[in-house]
């Protein structure tokens, strides 16, 4: 009914803006993609200034992936800064769309920016580090800022040690599995450390304990996938095809590759 009544009007008036905004919404709401965008655009070729149209096409354009226009839409639709909340949170969002262009040199700009205005650690900083191989910054960076030893920290430091220094992720894991003995699993980054520990483990020769750890990590990625606690974190699939083939389920691993492209 949306459809025909809104159809309907623009063959009578095709410049009834509220009617290409509302028959875009409904097309957006029905997954008809390309027909919103053509909408929604014709609406703010209209209305250049109407900020559910703007709200909406940014939405799209960061479904279909198309950054380099959902931020010129975020440009026109970003609020009057008034706090510094509202500030980090309009600094975050272009890191965000810079890191998914892989701008780097325009990504690290805009953590310099949020690091003015919120100093300390910063896990986009140590990941940007990660990201463009400069293992050193990316441990630099948790040592200068995350004093305190903890699972969190252990488990930082020995996944980017793994790149360039075997026996310092080693510690660092040897570390991080007392601490989880201890006290339990209490991070989101331990709950995937344990594959990564039989890794190094494995390298360093102590290949049995490396498979157990490896095994572990396998065990506690089922109980979460059957208690559906993973939900959509498409991670745990990209951990779990390393799982596989450190255990050499070649088959397996590729499933987990396929699983992973899809989400």
């Amino acid at each position: 009914e949306v459809h025909l009544l809104t159809s309907k009007a623009l063959e009578i008036n095709p410049n009834l803006s509220e009617a290409y905004v509302t028959r875009g919404f409904y097309y957006f709401e029905i997954k008809a993609i390309e027909k919103a965008k053509k909408d929604l655009e014709s609406a703010l070729n209209l209305d250049p200034d109407n900020h559910a149209v703007l709200n909406n096409l940014w939405r799209l354009y960061s479904e279909e992936q198309n950054y380099t226009d959902a931020l010129k839409v975020f440009e026109r639709l970003k609020k009057r800064v008034e706090t510094k909340a509202d500030t980090l949170r309009v600094l975050a969002k272009y890191r965000f769309y810079y890191a998914l262009m892989d701008d780097y040199e325009t990504e690290q700009y805009y953590l310099d920016k949020i690091a003015e205005l919120r100093p300390g650690f910063s896990n986009t900083q140590a990941w940007l580090y990660a990201r463009t191989r400069q293992w050193e910054k990316a441990i630099e960076h948790i040592k200068k800022h995350w004093i305190v030893e903890n699972q969190q920290t252990n488990a930082w430091l020995g996944a980017y040690y793994i790149e360039i220094n075997n026996k310092e992720a080693l510690k660092h894991y040897d570390a991080w599995y007392n601490q989880v003995e201890e006290q339990g699993i209490n991070s989101w980054l331990s709950s995937r450390s344990y594959h990564r520990y039989g890794y190094v483990l494995i390298r360093d020769g102590q290949t049995e304990k490396g498979l157990q750890m490896v095994k572990k990590q396998l065990d506690l990625f089922e109980q979460l996938l059957k208690v559906d606690h993973v939900f959509d974190d498409l991670w745990v699939y990209y951990d779990l095809i390393g799982v596989y083939a450190l255990l050499g389920q070649s088959d397996k691993a590729f499933e987990m590759m396929d699983e992973f492209t899809r989400l």
